[in-house]
């Protein structure tokens, strides 16, 4: 006996809720020889990742920045959410380049002290 496939992706930082929703039965639903071209597959519009040489400007400015995309039809929630997973991939990037040159870093402060 073959099990359906559960396809939903996990979200671990969403509470769980007990509230569950069922949608409407349509004619095509039902009909089980259906064509699959009926079904729409294309992907929901997402906005592209914010460009990483747009922060690299010596004249950057947030708020300006930020008022700047008025059209990328995302919410505040998913545009700090995307920020902050672009800070921690840089802290990584940092922490990588600190251990790649480790005898360098450790003798920078021997330069700085003169």
């Amino acid at each position: 006996m073959a099990h359906p496939l559960n396809l939903a992706a996990p979200t671990p930082n969403r509470p769980t809720s007990s509230r569950t929703f069922t949608l409407a039965s349509s004619p095509s639903a039902t009909n089980s020889s259906a064509s699959d071209s009926e079904d729409d597959d294309s992907p929901l519009p997402f906005p592209t990742a914010l460009p990483r040489s747009d922060f690299l400007a010596e004249t950057f400015s947030a708020p300006a920045y930020l008022s700047s995309l008025p059209h990328r039809h995302q919410t505040l929630e998913d545009l700090r959410s995307d920020l902050r997973e672009r800070s921690a991939a840089i802290g990584t990037e940092l922490l990588e380049l600190v251990n790649a040159n480790y005898s360098s870093f450790l003798g920078l402060g021997d330069e700085l002290q003169g």
